[in-house]
């Protein structure tokens, strides 16, 4: 009787495993074409909080939307980004990364991340899944990554 019942309980864990897995990879896909009918204007904003020396004084901190311009936390809410980090790469630029209200767990939280620094690392179009972290290249140095981590 427990050996079924520890057994039914694997199964029914593994087969929720399996549709978290393809609900993330399908989300992922939706939203990697919202980044591509957005990328104008994410660009933009990119463009903008760069230019704030006052943002890159926050560098590797949590920035509230709400602590940005006016008119880029509105298209930022627009976009359903929560905040976001500059943080200084490997070649002495700054990356931006906006956390997204995209999705929750078991999906994740979705990310998406400008890095020009490493434009070639993650072309349009490549996938690395490292476990709990799953990168999707978009192009021109934009990621769009999960961490499923329930952590």
């Amino acid at each position: 009787m427990n050996k079924a019942l520890i057994i039914l309980s694997l199964l029914i864990l593994s087969c929720n495993f399996i549709n978290t897995d393809s609900k993330r990879i399908e989300q992922a896909n939706n939203y990697k074409r919202f980044f591509f009918e957005n990328k104008e204007q994410l660009e933009q904003i990119t463009e903008k909080v760069l230019r704030n020396k006052k943002l890159i004084l926050k560098s590797g901190q949590n920035i509230e939307i709400k602590e940005l311009d006016e008119k880029i936390e509105e298209q930022l809410k627009t976009l359903k980004i929560e905040n976001i980090v500059i943080t200084k790469n490997s070649c002495e630029t700054f990356e931006v990364e906006y956390r997204t209200s995209w999705t929750k767990y078991p999906i994740g939280t979705m990310y998406l991340t400008m890095n020009v620094c490493e434009s070639t690392k993650y072309p349009n179009g490549s996938y690395v899944n490292f476990g709990f972290i799953e990168v999707w290249g978009l192009g021109e140095g934009w990621i769009l990554w999960v961490d499923s981590d329930f952590i």
